[in-house]
């Protein structure tokens, strides 16, 4: 890595393009593709060219504004603003071009090769152009948890031979469905009483990687329910030493089609959907 490059402040821009492979059944980028297009900007912006130089992630907050859909033109504006040795922080935003339309807003703690985990701190510099707002832990609800297991394959591993950046946020994806299926819940019943759940922010810890062959377990709570959003905790384990892998805290919102814009219709909706949190949380159809 050639810290020259990093200069606090200092905005950069890399274009992308939305692929149509990189969206899916509703018809926009799955939040695990945004991941993806943050890690190549940092890429490009540190000009990494081993890939024994790639940087890796610590802790990720992903903000979601707007879907972007097949096409689109986007503009994502990367600025370092905060780094010690070979720890940085990174700010993000992901905007629709022409219109400058928000996307998406991120913040990630990153570290080259070399850098000791947890031995060195991060000072913080000004906020960057896109701050977010630090995530307020909810209380633990004592919601019962869900459980789902895979085994790491070949393709979802990186030139590192660990697992893809993104691969967790697809993990995480599969094991919410697979919750809100056991409670009763499958996509085609919420599509059917339209009430259907985008993901709204993450704020992701990582702690290990997870390799070939490994089976993991992601392990997923409704730890606190709201009218129109939950948060979800889901947490990542190497089952052969349930060694905790990965914390996220995934924000979902609802979102319809259908909701009136008349008041008491609109409550009415809200109430709805919290009760089929509700009922999701305690795991009851």
């Amino acid at each position: 890595m050639r810290k020259e490059f990093i200069v606090l402040g200092q905005v950069f821009n890399y274009p992308v393009r939305v692929r149509a492979y990189e969206c899916d059944s509703f018809g926009h980028v799955n939040n695990a593709v945004y991941i993806q297009y943050l890690q190549q900007a940092t890429i490009e912006v540190l000009r990494v060219g081993a890939a024994s130089a790639l940087p890796q992630v610590h802790t990720l907050a992903i903000e979601y504004e707007n879907p972007a859909r097949f096409s689109d033109e986007l503009d994502i504006a990367v600025s370092v603003i905060a780094a010690n040795g070979a720890r940085f922080d990174c700010s993000y935003e992901i905007s629709r071009v022409p219109d400058k339309t928000p996307v998406a807003f991120a913040r990630i703690e990153w570290s080259g090769p070399g850098a000791e985990h947890g031995l060195r701190e991060i000072t913080p510099a000004h906020a960057g152009h896109a701050a977010l707002k630090p995530l307020v832990t909810p209380k633990d609800n004592g919601a019962r948890p869900f459980r789902w297991r895979h085994t790491v394959s070949h393709y979802e591993l990186d030139v590192l031979g660990q697992a893809q950046l993104a691969a967790y946020f697809n993990w995480l994806e599969e094991a919410f469905f697979q919750a809100v299926r056991v409670a009763g819940w499958p996509l085609s019943r919420l599509r059917e009483e339209n009430f259907l759940t985008l993901q709204y922010r993450h704020d992701a810890e990582f702690f290990a990687a997870a390799e070939d062959l490994d089976e993991i377990e992601v392990v997923s709570r409704l730890i606190d329910i709201r009218r129109v959003r939950g948060i979800w905790i889901h947490e990542l384990y190497r089952v052969a030493t349930n060694t905790l892998l990965m914390r996220d805290y995934s924000t979902e919102r609802s979102w319809t089609g259908k909701a009136s814009s008349a008041p008491h219709r609109r409550a009415s909706w809200k109430n709805s959907c919290k009760a089929s949190r509700r009922r999701i949380a305690d795991n009851s159809a």
